[in-house]
């Protein structure tokens, strides 16, 4: 359930990192929260594994090689057919053709349908539990597996997410579904084409709070403005502007691989520092969806270092020969080499 999470987050987060530090500030934003909840969605995802797991079934495989995806390539479990993922910089193009398309509603509001969707993998989901719902397919101790809480920027506060029974799984699937795709409760409101019944790009969170949803917060950057609701809840692209300044961004190498990288070389051992931390992150998280939840909080502080790491690397020159080959060429191939792209982060899993 969660192996799908894990070839997200390298692709939201390459294109993070790739924004250099205090430029395109509002995209920036965006991409990063859409991440922070990425993390919520899996730990959620973790917990309805765990409630409904045996004493001899293995927990989330997280601590696996197999987590990380090869990129370029297609999502796990088959989602959205032949989408390819890559790891890029940030581009309007980016956005609009991978991110969108991964977090893309069943429903669109141009009323197109769209098959093996997020939602629809977690609909199966629901549906096989309350098939298998006989009394007896929860846990009776959740808190002993599972996270109980979602801290958020108060410490020792946050959101109950555990999963006791059919109902807290429901109510938490549907809290993914809308977070990523937009609330499907029809008739309130309307998306931003201005037609009834459809479903909302503003969903009210666990904590209460309306947000945008994920899709919604990608076709801003796409579309360059703030969504906003007017006096009769129609929603449309007239708010605050949202810029995007290509020049703000590291020309990072599409897909990089530290494995590409010459042997010995400074921009390889830094590339391989962050594959590192990041496998370490992958084992944190193994740790405490299986048997740790209490130690939720250190994940984040582990992920919030990638950061550092990643910029370190993005300013490291990949020199590229005019035939188009990376080199490490000596200073005099350096200065015939064509413009040149940067390293990036890999996140390749490092046992």
């Amino acid at each position: 359930m969660s192996r799908f999470r894990g070839a997200l987050y390298p692709a939201y987060l390459a294109a993070y990192f790739s924004i250099k530090p205090g430029q395109n500030p509002e995209i920036a934003e965006l991409i990063r929260s859409v991440v922070i909840q990425e993390m919520l969605h899996m730990t959620i995802s973790c917990n309805l594994l765990n409630a409904v797991k045996t004493a001899d079934q293995p927990g989330p495989m997280i601590d696996t090689p197999n987590f990380i995806p090869a990129y370029p390539g297609p999502l796990p479990e088959g989602l959205r057919p032949g989408l390819t993922v890559s790891l890029k910089k940030c581009s309007i193009e980016h956005v609009r053709d991978v991110f969108m398309s991964i977090e893309e509603p069943d429903v669109t509001p141009d009323h197109v349908k769209h098959a093996m969707t997020i939602g629809w993998f977690y609909d199966q989901i629901e549906n096989a539990m309350e098939a298998l719902d006989d009394g007896s397919l929860f846990n009776s101790n959740p808190s002993e597996l599972q996270v109980a809480t979602w801290p958020d920027n108060q410490p020792g506060q946050g959101v109950s997410i555990l999963v006791s029974n059919l109902a807290d799984a429901k109510r938490l699937i549907q809290f993914i579904k809308d977070s990523g795709e937009g609330s499907s409760v029809s008739g309130l409101l309307s998306y931003v084409t201005g037609d009834h019944g459809d479903p909302e790009p503003i969903y009210t969170g666990l904590d209460g709070k309306e947000a945008l949803s994920h899709y919604y917060k990608f076709s801003e950057i796409v579309e360059g403005r703030r969504i906003v609701a007017d006096n009769r809840g129609h929603f449309s692209y007239t708010g605050e502007p949202i810029p995007f300044d290509p020049a703000g961004v590291y020309n990072m190498v599409d897909n990089p691989n530290t494995n590409s990288l010459p042997a010995g070389s400074y921009v390889r051992d830094k590339s391989e520092q962050f594959d590192r931390a990041y496998t370490n992150l992958l084992r944190k998280l193994h740790w405490v969806f299986n048997g740790h939840p209490n130690e939720i909080n250190e994940t984040k502080r582990m992920m919030y270092a990638l950061t550092p790491l990643a910029h370190q690397l993005l300013q490291l020159p990949i020199p590229v020969t005019p035939s188009g080959d990376e080199s490490s060429g000596d200073e005099e191939e350096r200065e015939e080499a064509v413009p040149v792209q940067v390293a990036g982060p890999s996140f390749l899993y490092r046992p």
